[in-house]
C-alpha cells in the first residue's frame, strides 16, 4: 500500500539560501551563477530576454537548475577546466 503525503507551505515559497549571512533571493543567484559561468570573453546578453526566460520559471525549477549550477562551478574549479563553453 502507498501513501502520498503532501506538506502545505501555505504561502512560504522555496527557503533562501544566505550567503556570507547575507539573504540571497533564488533569481539573484541564478544570475549570479550564471555570471560565473561565462567566459570574460561572451558576448552581450539581452536583459529582457533573460528577465523573461527566469520569469517564466518555477521557483523550485530555478532553485535546482541553481544548485546544479553550484555543484557544476565547483567541479570545474577543482579540475581546472572552464564552465563555458565546456569541451566534449
Amino acid at each position: 500500500m502507498s501513501e502520498i503525503v503532501v506538506h502545505r507551505t501555505d504561502g512560504e515559497g522555496l527557503p533562501v539560501r544566505a550567503r556570507r549571512g547575507i539573504v540571497e533571493p533564488i533569481d539573484v543567484r541564478v544570475t549570479r551563477l550564471l555570471g560565473l559561468a561565462l567566459p570574460a570573453d561572451a558576448g552581450p546578453v539581452s536583459e529582457i530576454g533573460f528577465a523573461a526566460q527566469l520569469g517564466a520559471m518555477a521557483a523550485a525549477s530555478k532553485a535546482a537548475l541553481a544548485s546544479d549550477l553550484a555543484c557544476y562551478l565547483r567541479w570545474c574549479e577543482d579540475t581546472r577546466v572552464a564552465p563555458l563553453p565546456a569541451e566534449p
